[in-house]
């Protein structure tokens, strides 16, 4: 243990007199590591906003620009740290990756934020932001959204069949009929649903039940339409 003390000091002693960016960045690294060791975990946090704070400037200044980024290297740090420090430092990443280069891609970041925030959520138990972890998996990308209307879709397929037992039916359905096979007209006229196409299909609910699986299914899918427009305008705006 004193012989890591012994190095942190003389690396934070190189720290401080060092003027390039490209050293300083270098020597946090070897840093953050040996306080990890060292359990002085307290410490890694700033040290790895220095760090990138001086990785950044230094790919800025040689002109290395974003094809450069060590990615690897950068959620190497990243997992060092706890889940509730994770999203902070991403954002801080963000922020000034967007300032010193700003033709960078910042996918890769936002999409880690968004795991985190799923990560943090669901790990450490916040019961109480369950219901916007869930959405937030379901729009952070394009074909999470996908998934996640096939899935609905699926859903109502599913919830519009009719009951062996006439008395358990939710729904009177008038079908359009486009194909002779009960299956494979049923999905149809249910696809024509998302579409809107002005057709015989009628939907009736047969009791209270139905009607608010009705409303509950328009108000989801739209809600999920909504959530991911919100999610992509937030991360737009956290990027420009």
């Amino acid at each position: 243990m004193k012989n890591i003390k012994r190095k942190i000091d003389i690396e934070e002693y190189r720290l401080r007199t060092e003027i390039s960016d490209d050293e300083k960045s270098n020597i946090l690294y070897n840093l953050i590591f040996l306080k990890k060791k060292a359990n002085l975990d307290e410490y890694i946090y700033k040290d790895i906003k220095l760090f990138i704070y001086h990785y950044l400037r230094h790919l800025k200044s040689a002109n290395y620009g974003y094809d450069n980024i060590n990615y690897d290297k950068i959620l190497t740090l990243i997992n060092l740290l706890p889940l509730d420090q994770k999203v902070s430092i991403i954002d801080y990443i963000i922020l000034n990756s967007t300032k010193e280069l700003p033709e960078v891609n910042q996918n890769w970041f936002l999409t880690k934020k968004h795991n985190f925030k799923i990560e943090e959520i669901f790990k450490l138990k916040k019961k109480n932001k369950y219901i916007y972890g869930i959405f937030l998996i379901c729009g952070k990308s394009t074909t999470n959204l996908l998934l996640s209307l096939i899935l609905i879709f699926i859903l109502i397929n599913i919830i519009l069949l009719p009951a062996y037992n006439a008395s358990f039916e939710l729904f009177k359905i008038t079908y359009e009929i486009y194909s002779d096979n009960f299956t494979i007209n049923h999905i149809l006229n249910v696809l024509t649903l998302f579409v809107d196409l002005d057709n015989k299909l009628t939907i009736t609910p047969n009791n209270y039940f139905g009607l608010l699986l009705i409303v509950f299914g328009k108000i989801l899918f739209a809600i999920l339409l909504i959530n991911f427009i919100y999610i992509k305008i937030s991360d737009k705006i956290l990027t420009s």
